[in-house]
């Protein structure tokens, strides 16, 4: 499961960055935190 894990996102301990981009591109800030959320959880059960 951990390499599953490691494989799509090689360093999942580094924390999201704030959006440097300008407001007008905060589409992909949301979807990598509806990505990350899911995998905190499955953290959190491990």
């Amino acid at each position: 499961m951990s390499r599953a894990s490691n494989s799509y996102f090689p360093q999942p301990l580094t924390p999201i960055p704030p959006s440097p981009h300008p407001p007008t591109s905060s589409s992909p800030v949301p979807l990598l935190k509806d990505l990350w959320m899911p995998v905190s959880l499955q953290w959190q059960k491990h």
